[in-house]
This record gives structure tokens, sequence and C-alpha cells, in this order.
């Protein structure tokens, strides 16, 4: 840049000032600049930028994220990790899969459980205590197997947390309680007559007891 001043004797002197030249940093797109001609400067990365995505920093420039915000939602398109404790204040939903890993006491409120809420027909469900670091424990559960229309309770050892089916170790006892007694064609209903051994039926008139055998 050339500062141009006037002297007392009328004639005109000249001072000349450079000025030191601009160049882009780290987030800036490459421009040159002469000193008199305008030049427009933008962020590295800008120009690709979409509305809505929370942008993040490549360490050259700036690209979008993977986090969009739509004003009434976050929406976040990748597995997300957490390092640290998270708190939600309001309800979480869950549309797929939940997996909870090194829980240590799981507290619900619930009154009761559905489980195998995808099955259409009788099938082995319950629930598998570990006793072993190899996460095989003993399964408590309603057994499908000729087990009647219901199924019925029975428990097996050695069962893995993936495990689909299980066959039955023992069986659990119920009990009938009626006022009436037994009879051939009248079966306890949690094993039915087809797996009934075991079960037992109180005739609440006689005091009687029967053991299904």
């Amino acid at each position: 840049m050339i500062a141009i001043s006037s002297s007392y004797a009328g004639t005109a002197s000249y001072a000349i000032q450079t000025i030191a030249a601009l160049s882009q940093g780290s987030g800036i797109t490459a421009f040159s600049y002469n000193g008199s001609s305008s030049v427009a400067i933008s962020v590295s990365g800008a120009a690709a930028l979409s509305s809505n995505y929370l942008p993040k920093w490549t360490g050259a420039g700036f690209s979008n994220s993977n986090i969009s915000d739509l004003t009434t939602s976050i929406s976040v398109a990748v597995p997300t990790f957490f390092t640290s404790d998270v708190t939600v204040g309001g309800n979480i939903t869950v549309n797929g899969t939940a997996s909870f890993i090194n829980t240590q006491n799981v507290l619900i409120k619930d009154k009761f459980i559905l489980l195998a809420s995808g099955s259409t027909s009788l099938t082995d469900a319950g629930i598998v205590i570990a006793y072993s670091g190899s996460m095989t424990g003993s399964a408590f559960y309603l057994s499908s197997n000729n087990t009647g229309p219901y199924g019925r309770w029975a428990v097996a050892y050695n069962q893995g947390d993936s495990v689909q089916s299980v066959t039955a170790d023992e069986y659990m006892v119920t009990t009938k309680v009626s006022a009436a007694a037994p009879s051939n064609a009248v079966a306890p209903t949690w094993g039915s007559a087809s797996n009934g051994v075991g079960n037992m039926w109180v005739n609440t008139t006689t005091d009687d007891i029967y053991i299904w055998a």
C-alpha cells in the first residue's frame, strides 16, 4: 500500500509502507490477496455442510457429523458410545433390541413381565441364572415339550445366555385345589394328562390329596 503526503514546500513526497502478506490458517480455504482487490474468505468444508446437521472438525476443516438437530428431536445415525454416566430425565423408547451389560441391580416397577412376546405358539421361555464364569446356569422356564396346551414349568442346568430351547431335567410340582375329586378325564392344568406326573390335586371337600402318576 502507498501513502501520499504533501510537504510544506509544495512538492510531493511519497512514503511507501509494505503490508504483511495474508495467508490462510487451519480451517480456512486457500486464497490469495494482492492488497487491493477484494477476496472472499470461507471456512474450509463450509460449502458441503448440510442444514440441521451438527458440524465436526476433521483436523483440516469442517464436515457434517452424524448428528442431526430437527428442533423437536435429535437423531444419531451411527452406534453411540458414552464413556461416562448418562442420565435421562424422560422416558426411553427402544424400537430395536435392548442389551444390558454388567447391570448389577435392575428395579422393575411393572408387576408382570411378558416373555416370548414374538411367539405365536407355545415355546420354551424363562430365565437363566448363571453359576459359572462361562455364562451358563440353571434355567427356570415354561416347557413346551409334550406338556399340554399351556406348557409346564420346568428346570434345567448348563444353559447358556443364547439358549432357544431346553430339555427339562426336572419338572416343577404344582397343586390343583378343587372341591371335587380328580379323574382320568380331568387332569391338573399345568402339564395336562400328557405330562402331569408329579402334580398334586387337593380335594377341599374331603381333604384328600392326590399325586398324579
